[in-house]
């Protein structure tokens, strides 16, 4: 997969391997959930320092998930949000507009492959030309996502944004 080639694709297994002590460390002192969060952000920003990304989280009502984190939009921000409607960290994405396919995906923990991009990420919460809209505007060739779980339940996930240029 093309993600697994970015992230060895101009990264010496040193820092690799150094970004991966570093976040087992880190883990070991976590005093608070969003801790999680931030650590696992820091690190792939080190990692695939050219890929965009969300982290989302499972909501206090258990039937929903939004975006807490991002990295890469900021300065599209206000163009996702008038292109969307609303501002992309305010959307609840419940859990059961996902498919059957993902929801398997998600709870094996594996890495999920959108074959349709932002739209079946979304899964057709934002309409396809939008969806494609959006891809364009980032110049986003591929999406995909792995979930958090504990014991096949989900609390959060990241998704990734392949930009063109990484292919």
């Amino acid at each position: 997969m093309k993600l697994r080639h970015q992230i060895s694709e101009g990264r010496s297994t040193s820092t690799i391997i150094e970004t991966i002590d570093q976040v087992s460390n880190a883990l070991l002192y976590i005093k608070e959930e969003d801790d999680i969060f931030n650590i696992i952000e820091d690190a792939i920003k080190k990692l695939l320092p050219n890929v965009y990304f969300l982290v989302s989280k499972l909501q206090p009502d258990d039937f929903n998930f939004r975006v807490i984190k991002h990295y890469g939009f900021d300065h599209y921000l206000n163009a996702i949000t008038k292109i969307v409607g609303k501002d992309p960290t305010s959307i609840d994405f419940p859990l059961t507009n996902l498919s059957e396919e993902q929801q398997t995906s998600m709870k094996s923990r594996k890495l999920h492959h959108f074959s349709d991009g932002v739209y079946s990420f979304v899964n057709g919460l934002v309409n396809r030309t939008i969806s494609k809209a959006l891809e364009k505007l980032l110049g986003i060739s591929e999406v995909c996502a792995m979930s958090f779980c504990v014991e096949k339940e989900y609390y959060g996930g990241i998704i990734f944004f392949l930009p063109s240029m990484c292919n």
